[in-house]
């Protein structure tokens, strides 16, 4: 654990370690388990498990076998590419200019995802729990693959909303907010 100015974090051995301070050279997580309670600059990528709140500034990649776990509000300011599991789970995840998903994304009950442009693409599965939002807040939101909304759930989009009706597929609990996104496999794009 450090509460220091990390220059530099390449974590490649089993094992946990964490950083509650700032982390200037980006991260690289291949194997065990990296927590961060403070602020990264130049991004992370992983493929293994980060448990992740606070800031980070910088692309970041969640690799095929990596586990990103939001473990309280965590803030973004550039892009989000998922190919393995990313859970926001203890708090709401916000600030991503672009996410980019072919694996699968969950959003706990009561939490908010947000990103300004949200590609849901082939392969890809987007789950958003009971009272939970998933954001698009800025540009455009295309679905390709499945988008489940439970519950009192919400898909919401600033501006276009895109979908390739042969690739999708949603669908939504008693009161969920996918009767809206619904559309978007019978009507195509749907200015908001």
């Amino acid at each position: 654990s450090s509460s220091a100015t990390i220059t530099t974090l390449a974590h490649a051995s089993t094992g946990t370690s964490s950083s509650s301070g700032l982390s200037t050279n980006g991260v690289t997580v291949t194997d065990g388990t990296f927590t961060n309670t403070g602020t990264i600059s130049n991004g992370i990528t992983n493929s293994a498990q980060v448990n992740a709140e606070g800031f980070i500034d910088g692309a970041m990649e969640n690799q095929t076998g990596g586990t990103f776990t939001v473990t309280g509000a965590l803030v973004a300011s550039d892009t989000f590419n998922n190919a393995g599991t990313l859970e926001v789970d203890g708090g709401d995840l916000t600030g991503i200019t672009t996410l980019t998903n072919t694996g699968d994304v969950t959003i706990a009950d009561g939490q908010t995802l947000a990103a300004a442009t949200i590609n849901n693409n082939t392969g890809g599965s987007v789950s958003v729990g009971v009272g939970s939002t998933l954001q698009g807040t800025g540009n455009t939101l295309n679905n390709n693959a499945t988008l489940d909304v439970a519950t009192n759930g919400a898909v919401t989009d600033a501006a276009a909303r895109n979908s390739d009706a042969t690739g999708e597929s949603v669908s939504d609990g008693p009161g969920g907010g996918a009767r809206r996104a619904r559309c978007l496999s019978e009507c195509g794009q749907r200015n908001v």
